[in-house]
């Protein structure tokens, strides 16, 4: 386990926080190896959404969260895709994307020396996060079913 992602673990075993699901990663590529995956999820109006905290050796912490799970049988897709664009250009700190998967994601990347881990600092943007998306999911929304 990378150094960052030991911070991490010890902050959120010291705070009480029993939401995660750790899960480290096992390959043959010394970098892939050092990738810890912390899995939990950000409640948005009663719904839980899928969310990671993916920590490895490089500089950064990345916060991703699943917002919408498919977009495949959209009708107006290209008015969604415009919309996540919009959105990238209005918000500087996180940013949308269609995965492979043509699921929406939504990142936000912490830059961080690998020995410097702040896990407080990590569950307050956690915690931006859902507040920005309390903001703006009513808008994916209606997006998606009209």
């Amino acid at each position: 386990m990378n150094l960052k992602a030991e911070k991490f673990k010890a902050y959120i075993a010291e705070n009480n926080i029993t939401n995660f699901k750790v899960e480290e990663s096992i390959n043959n590529n010394e970098e892939e190896n050092a990738r810890v995956t912390f899995h939990t999820y950000v409640k948005v109006f009663g719904q839980k959404l899928p969310a990671v905290i993916v920590m490895d050796e490089s500089i950064y912490v990345i916060l991703r969260v699943q917002v919408i799970p498919d977009i495949e049988y959209m009708k107006n897709k290209d008015e969604f895709i415009r919309c996540v664009n919009e959105m990238n250009i209005n918000y500087k700190a996180v940013k949308y994307y269609l995965g492979a998967d043509n699921a929406l994601y939504l990142d936000m990347y912490i830059p961080n020396k690998n020995d410097d881990l702040d896990g407080e600092l990590v569950m307050d943007l956690l915690n931006a996060i859902t507040v920005h998306l309390e903001k703006e999911y009513p808008n994916w929304m209606k997006l998606l079913w009209n």
